[in-house]
């Protein structure tokens, strides 16, 4: 499945793609059916990610930022009393 999402060329994966999926419709194995269901479901996105080699990576590194921020601030109730650790030293 890696290897389907950093080819560039578009009809390829989607070959390959439709192969798997027929593989994995016929296995015997809950976890493998329930990844066809779901890939089933959202081929169309994940044909055009591979087209448009778009990727959710920035996106993700900016939320885990945003989070990191939370965890740090937690139980400050005024930023600008602490000293030492405000907002502009994280970045």
């Amino acid at each position: 499945m890696r290897l389907l999402l950093k080819s560039g060329n578009v009809k390829q994966p989607k070959t390959d793609l439709k192969h798997r999926l027929k593989w994995a419709s016929h296995s015997r194995i809950a976890a493998l059916y329930d990844l066809y269901e779901k890939i089933k479901h959202h081929k169309d996105h994940i044909l055009n990610t591979i087209r448009l080699g778009l990727s959710s990576a920035r996106i993700e590194a900016t939320n885990n930022k945003i989070k990191l921020i939370v965890r740090k601030a937690y139980g400050f109730r005024n930023i600008q009393k602490h000293d030492g650790y405000g907002i502009s030293r994280m970045f």
